[in-house]
Formats: structure tokens, sequence, C-alpha cells
């Protein structure tokens, strides 16, 4: 970012320092850089500029940094050898811009006072920021100076700052649920269900997903006797995206198949014994997923769906005239309610 002020500096006229015991003072805000990072600054500036010495800030002075309508201004103040204070100013949009150029005029100084009397004293901190700036992007010094120079590496971002690369990974789950669908027989048919899940987490989001499955139901139709139906299918599942309706709430959109048998036993009215076929059992499916963060790691779930048989047969008792049973219909629906455990 441009240094937008430009170094204002302004030596007081012959202002006569008392003796004074005052130790050097650096004074700033919590945005600007601290103490130890300042004093960085200016050592770096004093390699730059081949001062073979060590730093060694002046016994008495100070530097201030602190905010000034839309931007910051710093002031260094500095005794002089005959007696005089000097005093300089910079101003500038960021804090970390104001500290940078401050600290090359206090590098200049220091650097001239080491060809003739290296000074002494301890740097003491008036007002301690409670953090360091940011790390910024160098700044264009003002008219008259070099560019100013970084002071340290900014630091290594961890996957949960803001601004670091999204983190991915896979989470697994398994659940259990429990529900009823039609297309089994004339009336609905209860059904229990058991699931694993895998699932990319991506910055908050979830997707895809897949979930792999086993379904199973029993149902009776009593026309012409008694028919017992038992029904049997696996389940694969794929959820392309999830989408954060509410804080704890998500809908996935998503499509299926179903593999299985079902199976027809038959009690003819008056007696006998129908047969008890054994059919494959294919079907397509596209619903919707519900998932309500309860606690961590769990989430209760609400599933619901349309289906579309592939495979379609007709029902029919020997002896009776081969009358119809039941026959699978070309569409049918199902909803589930259950729970959700995911790990880790």
């Amino acid at each position: 970012m441009t240094l937008v002020g430009s170094v204002l500096i302004s030596i007081s006229g012959a202002v006569h320092a008392q003796p004074s015991t005052a130790a050097f003072i650096y004074e700033a805000g919590p945005t600007c850089p601290n103490r130890a990072t300042f004093l960085e600054l200016v050592r770096d500036k004093l390699a730059t500029s081949q001062t073979e010495a060590a730093l060694a800030p002046p016994a008495q002075g100070s530097v201030r940094l602190y905010a000034t309508g839309s931007g910051f201004t710093g002031r260094l103040e500095l005794p002089g050898a005959d007696g005089t204070a000097s005093a300089r100013e910079v101003q500038g949009v960021t804090c970390a811009e104001v500290g940078n150029a401050l600290a090359f005029v206090l590098a200049l100084s220091l650097g001239a006072k080491t060809e003739s009397e290296p000074a002494t004293g301890e740097v003491r901190e008036a007002v301690v920021p409670t953090a360091p700036a940011p790390p910024e992007s160098p700044a264009a010094a003002p008219s008259g100076l070099p560019p100013p120079i970084a002071s340290a590496e900014a630091p290594s971002r961890s996957p949960g700052r803001p601004g670091a690369p999204p983190r991915s990974e896979w989470r697994f789950g398994a659940g259990f649920l429990l529900g009823a669908r039609t297309g089994l027989s004339p009336h609905g048919a209860l059904v229990e269900a058991a699931f694993a899940e895998a699932r990319r987490v991506r910055s908050g989001s979830s997707g895809p997903i897949l979930r792999v499955g086993f379904e199973r139901a029993e149902t009776r139709v009593d026309a012409y006797g008694r028919t017992d139906i038992v029904w049997r299918a696996g389940r694969l599942e794929a959820c392309p995206f999830g989408l954060r309706v509410l804080p704890q709430l998500d809908l996935e959109p998503c499509l299926g198949i179903h593999a299985g048998q079902i199976n027809a036993l038959g009690s003819p009215t008056g007696g006998g014994a129908g047969r008890q076929p054994s059919n494959l059992w294919l079907d397509g499916s596209s619903g919707f997923h519900l998932e309500f963060s309860a606690l961590r790691g769990l989430s209760l779930d609400a599933e619901g769906g349309l289906l579309f048989p592939l495979t379609r047969y007709r029902f029919a008792l020997d002896g009776q005239g081969d009358p119809t049973v039941y026959q699978i219909p070309s569409l049918s629906c199902a909803g589930f309610l259950g729970l959700n455990a995911r790990f880790p």
C-alpha cells in the first residue's frame, strides 16, 4: 500500500533539554508494531546501510505511534549533542507504514552516532500493544527515502485461519433409518434401512456424498386368500452436494438405485398352495435428505423421494382362475426418519 502521507521533518527551534534520567520511550497502539518489531526494523536498516555497529538506542528520546483521523502519525524525538532536541513526524495510511518510515529515520541517526560516540541506554515500552500488527506488503517509501525493507517473515498460516487455502478431507459415518414405502403392496410397507457413508467436507460445505446400505420390508396382501411379500435390496446413493439451509440444517439432493429380490408366498382361500416366486428387483430413486446436527458428530435425518421400479411384476394365486393379487406400479414413493453418526 502506498504511503499517502509525506515525511514531515520539523526540527524544533533551540529547545534546551534539562538534565533527565528518563529512558528512551516507545508508545504504540494495538494495531502498530510492538517494540521488538520496531527494533528489528531498525536493525535491518542499519545492516542495509553497512553500519558495523550493534543497535544501541539513545539514553533519551521517544517514539510515539497513534491514530489521527483516517490514518496514523508517528513522532520521533531525539536529544542533540548540543543540548537541543529534534523532532520528526511521519504520516501514513497504516501504522505499519508509519513505523517503517520512523525506523528508517532512527537508523540514519544511529548510523551517524556510531562513527563517533556510540550511545547507551535501555529501551522502555510505555504502552505494550496487545498484539503485533499483521504482516503487510512492503509500502512505497516517502519521497527522498529508499524503499522500506520488510523486517520479518510472515507467520505461517494454519488451515483454520482466514485467507488460508480451504482444507479438504473425507469423513465417514453410519446410520439407521425407519420408514415406509409404497409399490410393494396395495398399502404402504414398513421398511428398515441401515447405511454407511463417505462425504467430502470442504470449507464447511459437503459434497459429494456416497452412501451404501441395505433395506428390508415385509407386507401382506389379503385378496383371494393371503399373500406374504418379502422385499430385500441393497442401496447405492450419490448426493453431489449439500446446501446449508440453516446453521444446523443441511439439504442434500440425491440419486440412487436399489438391487435385490422380492419373494411372494400365497395361500388361496379354500385351501391349496400357491407358488412362491423369487424375482430380481431393480429400481431407481430421486429424492432428498435433511440433516439436523443435534450434537457434535450426530445428526437427525429425514429422507423422502420417488421410486421408479425397473422390474414390474404381477402376482396371482393358482387355482383361483388366475386372479391378480397385486401388480407393481410404475411409480411409488418413500419416506424415512433416523440417526446418522459421523467420525472422526
